[in-house]
């Protein structure tokens, strides 16, 4: 009896030690344990311990998140509000996720926090007492769809999955349920119902390892949508029995191709890196022109009018596109299914529209002619000609022979024949100049190196490194106006000085933004140029003249708040020159415009906008203040 008692301990033991435990760590208890919220967190850290249950974590305790304190021991820590802090002292092999980042309106609430902060004279969040912080809203202790969705992502695959997929005879032996071996799970409504076990290869190559999805969900896709997930932006591989008909289709499925074999009975299924998207040149492409940024500020104003209202599963599209000459108002907006809606405005439609809108491109494509090819279509042209010709002949000659209509389909047919090999022998080869002339082609070493360097940023498919041959400079500037565009880039880039270093740059703007409140502005800028050149930022190109520079043209005017500046905390009334100020105070009527418009400027602050419209300069440009 001693004896199973102890066995039944040991596998209680065993059992527990096996279980994955999830640690949720609590905000700040002045929110949870007084006033009358109380109840709503307690509700939504009830939620976040279902969610993690569902994913498979059979043990989840809570952590006050007390300052200075480290959590226990787990698998995963999920941090909210206060307790996100903790996140960046999990142990080695420890997963975090901060759920304070699937919030509405989280973003909202830390620009009030901060508002508050400056408004009472706090330096960092940490002065500021917690009493004197704005409360916040529900949308604080409310688990968004987006948050359940992150829970379910960290489901971890249980004992019982593993004995059950060790019993698989397809993968019986590779699972090892005991041995400590990273496993991906593959969740379903919540659930785990399969798994893989990848690995990093020494020669670069992210190995898959066993897959196994529970008998009753396989044929949904779940398991090559887990994996193309897994592995997007990596190059990988995966060793498949040639008889696992199933493993292969799902990885086929998944954009793995069939490779080399590895063995009698197996081959290697092999999936490369994709190439990582240019951000920064299609923005400069397709998102920094004028009317791009005037659409895009259309579509996010339907964006915060339609927040929280769009069903499930959707997003917000315009019936005809912006782009398109559609219009921004209620009739021309619906929902639509969000795979539809990106399916139909995929990024290669709008590349190529773009393309066809900002070249004026014609039905005449600039692409590679192969003059080896274009003589086999010559060739064939005019054994067809000669044919024909041949058939006609020998049409009339048979004819004329008295034999009636068999004497005619006879003569065609030799005709034909006899002319349309004659024609094939006697074709004469046309030289490449020849062709590229003919089809008013020019080869790469002759087209002008800065209209094929200013053409890439229009149509690259035109500099692909297999084509030697493009259409020739006069018809590009011809058919794709071309002119317009590349006068207008080299004023541009022989105009303004552009900078060396955009990382730097980059950087720069950021520390300066941040001295300067966050926010980005004129003065913002300047302390960018400023930290830039101090770090050794260097220049290329021409400065514009004082009289276009505006940083330069604004630092003269010397402006500054009609009120208070105090440093580094910003100042009161309005941002006006120091001239227009001088000249306002002066005269009754105009300190009556200043009190006005620091009115309308202080309601437009406590309302978070940064700027507002406060009538001092009506009918002038920003450049034209003095």
């Amino acid at each position: 009896m001693r004896q199973l008692l102890g066995r039944f301990t040991n596998l209680q033991k065993y059992a527990s030690a096996k279980r994955k435990k999830a640690v949720i760590i609590k905000g700040n208890p002045y929110y949870l344990e007084q006033g009358p919220d109380r109840a709503g967190y307690a509700s939504y850290y009830r939620d976040i311990e279902n969610e993690l249950r569902k994913a498979g974590y059979g043990e989840v305790v809570y952590d006050k998140g007390e300052p200075m304190t480290s959590p226990p021991p787990a698998d995963l820590w999920v941090g909210h509000s206060r307790g996100a802090g903790r996140l960046r002292f999990a142990p080695k092999g420890t997963k975090t996720l901060n759920i304070t980042e699937y919030e509405d309106g989280i973003n909202e609430y830390k620009a009030k926090l901060l508002r508050e902060m400056r408004k009472r004279g706090y330096s960092s969040v940490s002065d500021f007492p917690v009493e004197e912080r704005p409360r916040p809203g529900r949308e604080h202790y409310t688990l968004t769809q987006r948050g359940r969705a992150a829970l379910q992502k960290q489901a971890s695959v249980g004992r019982d999955l593993l004995i059950e997929a060790d019993k698989d005879p397809g993968i019986a032996g590779f699972v090892r349920p005991d041995s400590g071996a990273e496993r991906v799970a593959f969740t379903h409504k919540g659930k785990a119902v399969g798994f893989m076990t990848p690995r990093l290869d020494p020669d670069g190559y992210h190995r898959v390892g066993a897959v196994y999805v529970s008998p009753e969900h396989r044929g949904k896709g779940i398991a090559s949508r887990n994996i193309a997930r897994y592995m997007q932006g990596k190059k990988s591989k995966v060793w498949i029995d040639d008889d696992n008909v199933a493993t292969a289709r799902a990885h086929a499925k998944a954009g793995y191709k069939k490779g080399r074999r590895a063995a009698k009975d197996a081959h290697w299924y092999v999936k490369e890196a994709a190439a990582q998207r240019d951000y920064k040149r299609e923005y400069r492409l397709f998102h920094s022109s004028p009317e791009a940024k005037r659409n895009r500020a259309k579509r996010n104003l339907w964006n915060r009018r339609l927040k929280g209202k769009v069903p499930a599963g959707h997003e917000i599209d315009h019936k005809r596109q912006l782009r398109d000459g559609g219009g921004n108002g209620r009739n021309n907006i619906r929902f639509m299914p969000i795979s539809k809606n990106r399916a139909e405005h995929n990024r290669k439609s709008v590349i190529r529209d773009h393309m066809r809108k900002q070249a004026n491109m014609k039905k005449r494509k600039m692409t590679h002619v192969d003059p080896d090819k274009y003589n086999a279509s010559f060739r064939l042209g005019q054994s067809v000609g000669h044919g024909l010709a041949g058939a006609g002949l020998g049409a009339v000659l048979g004819g004329m022979s008295g034999r009636g209509v068999p004497g005619v389909l006879i003569g065609t047919g030799a005709g034909a024949l006899g002319m349309g090999a004659l024609g094939y022998s006697t074709y004469k080869r046309k030289s490449d100049d020849l062709v590229y002339n003919v089809t008013k082609r020019t080869k790469r070493k002759y087209v002008d190196p800065r209209l094929l360097a200013d053409i890439e940023n229009v149509h690259p498919d035109i500099l692909n490194a297999d084509n030697e041959t493009f259409l020739s400079e006069d018809d590009i500037r011809k058919e794709a106006s071309f002119v317009p565009f590349v006068q207008s880039h080299w004023v541009k880039v022989a105009a303004v000085a552009q900078k060396r270093d955009p990382a730097k740059w980059e950087q720069a703007k950021r520390d300066a933004k941040a001295k300067m409140g966050g926010k980005h502005s004129a003065r913002a800028m300047q302390l960018a140029v400023k930290l830039y050149k101090s770090r050794g930022g260097e220049y290329v190109g021409g400065k514009q003249s004082s009289s276009k520079n505006k940083l330069s043209k604004w630092s003269k005017q010397k402006w500054q708040w009609s009120g208070k500046d105090k440093k580094g905390q910003g100042g009161t009334g309005v941002y006006l020159p120091k001239r227009s100020a001088e000249q306002l105070k002066s005269t009754k009527q105009g300190r009556a415009k200043l009190r006005n418009a620091a009115a309308i400027k202080r309601k437009a602050t406590q309302r978070g906008v940064q700027f507002s419209s406060h009538g001092l300069h009506v009918g002038k440009k920003r450049s034209e203040v003095s």
